[in-house]
């Protein structure tokens, strides 16, 4: 496999990685590796070529790691002897595409969904706490765990956001495994455990909607800990900016109440806003 730098025909930094190319593309002020699937000659490329996003790379540098992270993956694949399943039944209906990563193990997409199915013995190995009673892992984040148990049958371009969702979603259960430490920062469970223990026993937003009789409020149902509404209901009408910010800023998992600056209005009242 060859990787290989250049520049496009308006300045970019460009790189062709055996059959792809891929650029070091700005875009609504954001930069990021973008790739095309053109068919013209390197040397008439330009930057509106690169329509797909391919890898996240602030700057140039990461944009350079990941090009030749990216040689490796198709290097490896070349030898992983993956191989293609006509016509498979599957839970999320019938295959599009079915690949056999090695027998027993098969990753299927269709027309709705698709995800890794593993046969009996294969899912026993499996950790019990991440296990799937049918051996079927969805492709949107349990696939992650088929990564994980059997990382041999994977390339690094494909554990990289494996355990990025791991450590998301099962951050304990993964360091469990690994003897691992997780910091916050790197598992937005571990980020809503803290936001949650740091608000313990505080009333915050359930359902929110604009209030109808300010449009600078936003009438809020809350519960205990954003909590059902078994445990207890109340009703508030904050200031729609102060809302959005807290619900917006990094690290926020819900709107906490301000006893001090919202307003409580009662059952009755809330339906009128």
């Amino acid at each position: 496999m060859s990787l290989t730098f250049f520049q496009t025909k308006d300045n970019c930094v460009a790189a062709a990685i055996g059959d792809f190319t891929v650029a070091w593309i700005e875009r609504n002020g954001l930069w990021s590796g973008r790739m095309t699937f053109s068919k013209a000659p390197r040397e008439d490329l330009t930057a509106s070529d690169f329509d797909w996003h391919w890898a996240s790379a602030a700057t140039l540098t990461e944009f350079k790691l990941a090009a030749g992270e990216y040689e490796a993956h198709l290097s490896k694949m070349a030898g992983l002897n993956r191989r293609n399943i006509p016509n498979l039944s599957t839970p999320w209906g019938k295959s599009h595409t079915a690949r056999e990563y090695q027998p027993g193990i098969i990753k299927v997409t269709t027309a709705g969904h698709g995800g890794f199915l593993l046969n009996p013995d294969l899912n026993d190995v499996i950790d019990p706490e991440w296990r799937s009673r049918n051996g079927e892992y969805e492709e949107d984040i349990c696939w992650a765990i088929v990564a994980h148990t059997f990382p041999e049958l994977f390339t690094s371009w494909e554990m990289r956001p494996a355990n990025r969702i791991l450590k998301d979603n099962w951050p304990y259960i993964f360091e469990r495994l690994t003897g691992t430490v997780i910091p916050p920062s790197e598992s937005e469970t571990k980020r809503r455990d803290a936001f949650f223990l740091q608000h313990s026993g505080k009333w915050m937003d359930r359902t929110y909607n604009q209030a109808k009789t300010d449009p600078t409020k936003t009438l809020i149902q809350a519960t205990v800990e954003a909590g059902p509404p078994s445990n207890g209901v109340r009703y508030y009408l904050v200031d729609t900016e102060r809302f959005k910010n807290q619900r917006s800023a990094r690290g926020s998992f819900a709107y906490v109440i301000d006893e001090a600056l919202d307003v409580r209005v009662s059952e009755n009242e809330q339906r009128l806003n």
